[in-house]
């Protein structure tokens, strides 16, 4: 029997390698695209990110929510190398930053440019992580092993406002991708 979820995760690879660099919003509008032509309930969700390469002790973070939290996590081990505010850009690129996929029904969440944070090092991988949920307080997903920790914080109040119309701009490579799937 094969994996239900596996033609989803291998559109999340091809997503992933259609957009090199900070281009969640288009990835994230072309995943939804393709999820919908094979038949997955997915959203789009912008998110304030914390993450961490605990190996090395590499971080990133993008927004007021994962900068906060990124600052107090590192703080414990004595470094808080996480950057100045953001004070220019739009509210998405302040209070969110990044741009992920989730599914409720399958308890998914994709990040197919997560490879853009490179200084993560062998970590900054396209994500497709399973058993997945919001965390009971409705705030933010958690991610991670013992090489690897990301908290992706809600920031839906700050969603692109273009995105519909980004989406729709994704609908002809989204077919693409799925007629590549299925042959």
């Amino acid at each position: 029997m094969s994996d239900p979820l596996s033609p989803l995760q291998r559109a999340t690879k091809l997503v992933a390698g259609t957009y090199k660099g900070p281009h969640c919003v288009e990835a994230a509008a072309l995943m939804l695209e393709v999820g919908e032509r094979l038949g997955y309930d997915l959203e789009a969700r912008p998110v304030s990110l914390f993450a961490v390469n605990v190996g090395t002790g590499r971080s990133v973070a993008t927004g007021e929510y994962g900068r906060a939290f990124g600052q107090n996590f590192l703080g414990r081990y004595g470094s808080v190398t996480i950057g100045g505010e953001l004070e220019e850009g739009t509210a998405f690129q302040r209070h969110a930053g990044h741009m992920i996929v989730v599914s409720k029904t399958h308890e998914l969440l994709l990040d197919p440019t997560f490879a853009q944070f490179q200084q993560l090092g062998d970590l900054a991988v396209a994500l497709f992580a399973s058993e997945t949920r919001l965390h009971k307080s409705g705030r933010f997903w958690h991610v991670g092993d013992e090489d690897f920790f990301a908290r992706y914080f809600t920031a839906d109040d700050f969603m692109e406002l273009d995105f519909e119309l980004v989406r729709k701009t994704a609908v002809d490579r989204a077919e693409k991708i799925v007629a590549y799937l299925n042959k």
